[in-house]
């Protein structure tokens, strides 16, 4: 069968941050296609955003390939988009069966119909495995009914099958289809990126840590499912070699969860001989000397922390299990290596005042991170501050635009703030940070190309827009 995958645009839900977001590869979208593809199906892809597509372009190249089914990806932030987007769609194909997947389908997949009566299905979960199922039944006339890890409509009536189990053999799922896209069109965000060429890849799935804030094991359970070490390596020297990329961004919600498997990782990549900077994410708890030594040895060259509080009572209260003293040690040895350090807090969690929020000010200037991010909480759904703070009697009015980091309007305010003083903590932190000589010299000592600095240089631009913003927003 003939499917069509869309990648919902998503750079303006981040206004005057949109300067600094790159434009990010569609990992999604390449892995159900070439899942697909190994099971005889036909796939082509579309990110109208990457290649600067109209809207009315990719509805007349769908004409021109007269899909079987068409695919929607969107997160929670681009929900509406994708709805104007399925809207414009199920116009020209009305009898063509219109799916949404992701992170927002995931979470409420029986929501996401009821708001858009133009999609007709809609899954949750890793959706590799039910959307072949899904084919299947098609090509031989079959219901969805018992079709695992969806939501469909009938009669009238929305009907949610049970959840589909995880894939547990993750080197059975082929790399992403990366040929049917224009990869010179991507580039990772301003904080990590080195101003190279540049691809995401994922070495595992699923993520063990109960993070209140998080809703991503919606979608990948909280089971670590990894990639083999040999996998990897293959994947990395494919991106090398055939892709010619200089950067690879390892997307895995923690990359070290299991030390061994980092180690065995990284002596493939010594092996192989294979030169590749590359950044990674990582939780604190994790982290010791052999790992860091091992990952920079091995071309790592950024590690991204999410600290999220630098109050110990709402840290405890967050569900990540760190503590302050790891966060130190861990930020540290990772300077220590001459790694860059990026290091992320959250406004509004749980147990959250005034004076927690100073206290992670405070906190975020006395750790030597090469770069600080500042956000207000957003409550996703499926996370459990979703549940905490969303009133499920208003849910459909919810504007869905606004559950974005970078948002000017705070969805969770700490109790007795307003809207413009949660802004006014954002803007003080970025500000302070920033704002220190000593911290200037420690980004720039962290500096090693011209076209890294450039990528700094429009990073600080972004940061301006955003305060600008900010400030304006406050004064309306």
């Amino acid at each position: 069968m003939k499917v069509a995958l869309i990648h919902t645009p998503y750079r303006e839900i981040y206004g005057p941050d949109k300067s600094v977001v790159g434009n990010n590869f569609p990992l999604g979208i390449t892995y159900l296609s070439s899942y697909l593809k190994k099971r005889g199906h036909k796939c082509f892809l579309f990110d109208p955003e990457a290649t600067g597509q109209t809207t009315d372009a990719m509805i007349a190249a769908l004409k021109d390939m007269a899909p079987d089914l068409i695919g929607i990806s969107a997160v929670t932030s681009t929900f509406l988009p994708a709805k104007d987007i399925a809207k414009k769609i199920k116009k020209q194909f009305a009898d063509v069966p219109l799916v949404i997947g992701g992170p927002h389908a995931s979470a409420l997949p029986e929501l996401v119909l009821k708001e858009c009566p133009e999609i007709d299905i809609s899954v949750f979960g890793e959706g590799e495995a039910t959307l072949s199922d899904m084919l299947s039944r098609f090509e031989k006339g079959a219901s969805l009914e018992n079709c695992l890890g969806c939501a469909y409509r009938k009669n009238g009536k929305i009907i949610k099958n049970e959840s589909r189990p995880f894939i547990w053999d993750m080197d059975s799922i082929p790399f992403p289809d990366r040929d049917s896209l224009d990869i010179s069109a991507y580039k990772p965000n301003n904080q990590t990126s080195i101003g190279k060429r540049s691809l995401p890849m994922l070495t595992s799935r699923g993520c063990p840590f109960g993070c209140v804030f998080c809703s991503a094991h919606k979608i990948l359970g909280r089971k670590f499912r990894p990639h083999s070490p040999e996998y990897v390596a293959n994947e990395i020297e494919l991106l090398v070699k055939k892709y010619k990329v200089e950067h690879i961004a390892l997307k895995d919600d923690t990359f070290t969860v299991d030390k061994k498997r980092v180690f065995d990782i990284c002596d493939l990549i010594h092996k192989r001989n294979i030169k590749i900077p590359w950044t990674a994410h990582a939780t604190v708890s994790t982290i010791d000397e052999e790992v860091i030594k091992a990952m920079r040895g091995a071309g790592c060259f950024c590690i991204l922390f999410g600290v999220e509080s630098g109050d110990p009572e709402v840290a405890k209260k967050m569900g990540k299990g760190i503590t302050l003293d790891q966060v130190r040690k861990a930020v540290r040895l990772t300077d220590k290596y001459g790694i860059k350090t990026l290091t992320s807090y959250i406004f509004g969690l749980p147990g959250d005042t005034r004076e927690s929020v100073d206290r992670t000010i405070d906190f975020a200037c006395s750790v030597p991170s090469t770069i600080s991010m500042f956000f207000t909480l957003v409550p996703y759904p499926g996370s459990k501050v979703f549940d905490m703070f969303v009133n499920p009697d208003s849910i459909e009015s919810i504007n869905w635009q606004h559950f974005a980091h970078t948002s000017t309007k705070p969805l969770v305010k700490i109790p007795g703030m307003s809207e413009a003083e949660m802004l006014t903590l954002v803007s003080r932190a970025y500000k302070k940070f920033y704002g220190r000589p000593s911290q200037l010299m420690r980004m720039l000592s962290k500096i090693n190309s011209a076209s890294e600095l450039s990528t700094y240089f429009k990073g600080g631009l972004g940061l301006l827009k955003r305060l600008f913003s900010i400030s304006k927003h406050n004064t309306r």
